[in-house]
């Protein structure tokens, strides 16, 4: 799954291509994080171009494990945008 030293053996930039543009992306990235967050950027901006949502969310004070570091703003995060992108009558995603 990673190569040596935690580099990704084929990182979703280089796939971001194979999801559909009418899929919205949301990217949370713990601001403390070792993980690099310019790739959710470059992401975004590559998506922009065709006319794809692309949002990205920095939780202060939370590293890697944002999840488990700040987990009452995740779950608030994650449950706004499912509730923003939430449509019963959409098929998106299955």
């Amino acid at each position: 799954m990673s190569a040596p030293f935690g580099w990704a053996n084929r990182p979703m930039i280089q796939r971001i291509s194979d999801i559909r543009q009418d899929i919205p992306i949301t990217f949370i990235y713990g601001a403390k994080s070792w993980i690099d967050s310019n790739c959710g950027f470059k992401i975004r901006s590559l998506r922009e171009k065709q006319n794809s949502f692309v949002d990205i969310k920095m939780i202060d004070g939370a590293g890697h494990h944002v999840y488990a570091d700040k987990s009452d703003v995740f779950n608030e995060i994650v449950n706004s945008v499912c509730k923003k992108w939430h449509d019963p009558n959409l098929k998106k995603c299955v």
